[in-house]
């Protein structure tokens, strides 16, 4: 995850803000995964779809573990790790444009996931969504549609229709069916769109924020004529243009970008997914940007009860949320309030990612403005050392982290 660096505060050390995520249900195939930008700096979603949705799943089989009917230890052990194996070869077939075997490795795996957990079907949502997956691209348009619509049966069943996971799994059924209907030309043009995406972040990172705009817009353009203007897919379309707009300065023009997007999401996907809440953390970071911090306060706690009520307060998405509330709490004068906030996140990333890492870095960084505003200077230094510490560790002397945590203790 990239960090966004904000401004020195007026008694406190310089302090970092965590990127909001853009989570959705990952899908596979050699077509490359949305690029979605987050707001101005934030992290930008990049990559090939994966096959097995393990973050979203896990929370299914989670809950539903007691109902495992598994088949005796021994040929558990000797099955789960076929059926891995075919999954990861059904995927790496399909890069290859083997399509047909593709087809075969991933029913194979299906198959296993069945005879393991035949009370459990929750456990074979991964092989429907490969299936979908590798039925799109050879473009057995129906054998897609059958295996999504049997992922949203299962997924419904296990955690019911209202589940932000359903919901995801819903919306992918909806596509599959949109693109059954489109030309073969209209298909093209949404598969150029998805790879276009990959120029936005190239200009975004370079700089070259005219053309990153000019290309947002385009694929807009393209997902509202293709998708429908209230699709899911059109609001993360929107949310590039908002965030190209706020790094250029164009407030107004990024709101109105934001808003678009939240309201699409609120209508499509509801108001507890955890992409609204990412929406709502968009706007909370372009009014942190503008000064109005009593307006970002407002959406961050919005978006706060919204992501924690869908997927726990431990989780990362949750606890990026809660920092940069903190980081608003700061600039509110509410120090204390803060510095809660900022201990309940490191400890939480320290358990997540070690006490050397990075992001763990940041957060005693952001800790140590909220003690330096209390007075509590030696806390402070102690924090700011170990965050220096860390960064001439991980970053290196001649990194601009490095750097504000030397000016921090200077």
């Amino acid at each position: 995850m990239n960090v966004v660096l904000t401004s020195r505060s007026r008694r406190a050390p310089g302090y970092s803000a965590l990127a909001t995520l853009n989570f959705r249900v990952p899908r596979s195939g050699r077509r490359v995964g949305r690029m979605g930008f987050l707001a101005r700096r934030q992290a930008i979603v990049t990559g090939q779809r994966a096959v097995a949705c393990w973050a979203v799943l896990g929370v299914l089989l989670a809950c539903h573990a007691a109902m495992i009917e598994a088949a005796p230890p021994a040929e558990r052990d000797q099955l789960l790790p076929a059926r891995d194996r075919l999954r990861a070869e059904a995927q790496e077939l399909l890069n290859r444009g083997k399509g047909a075997e593709a087809m075969r490795a991933a029913q194979d795996a299906l198959a296993i996931s069945k005879k393991l957990f035949a009370a459990n079907p929750a456990e074979t949502l991964a092989d429907w969504t490969l299936i979908g997956n590798v039925a799109e691209e050879i473009d057995d348009w129906q054998a897609a549609i059958d295996a999504r619509n049997e992922a949203v049966r299962i997924c419904a069943t296990a955690a019911g229709k209202d589940h932000w996971v359903t919901t995801d799994l819903r919306v992918e059924a909806e596509k599959t069916a949109r693109l059954k209907e489109l030309s073969p030309a209209d298909r093209r043009s949404l598969k150029r769109a998805i790879q276009d995406q990959a120029g936005i972040r190239q200009q975004f990172e370079a700089a070259h924020y005219a053309e990153a705009l000019e290309i947002a817009e385009r694929c807009r353009n393209v997902y509202e004529r293709l998708w429908g203007a209230e699709h899911a897919e059109t609001a993360a379309a929107w949310n590039d243009v908002g965030t190209v707009r706020q790094t250029q300065g164009d407030y107004a023009a990024g709101e109105s970008a934001f808003r678009r997007a939240l309201s699409i999401r609120e209508k499509t996907l509801g108001a507890g997914h955890p992409l609204t809440a990412a929406s709502l953390s968009n706007l909370g970071l372009l009014f942190s940007d503008q000064g109005k911090y009593a307006a970002a306060e407002e959406v961050f706690l919005r978006a706060r009860q919204a992501v924690e009520n869908a997927v726990g307060p431990d989780d990362m998405r949750s606890l990026t949320v809660v920092n940069n509330l903190a980081l608003v709490h700061l600039k509110l004068g509410e120090f204390a309030r803060a510095e809660t906030s900022f201990r309940h996140v490191l400890k939480a990333f320290e358990r997540i990612y070690g006490e050397e890492h990075a992001l763990t870095a940041d957060v005693l960084n952001n800790l140590a403005s909220a003690c330096a505003n209390q007075g509590k200077d030696a806390e402070a230094e102690r924090l700011m050392r170990r965050a220096l510490a860390m960064r001439r560790k991980e970053c290196g002397e001649r990194h601009p982290k490095t750097a504000m945590s030397l000016n921090n203790l200077a």
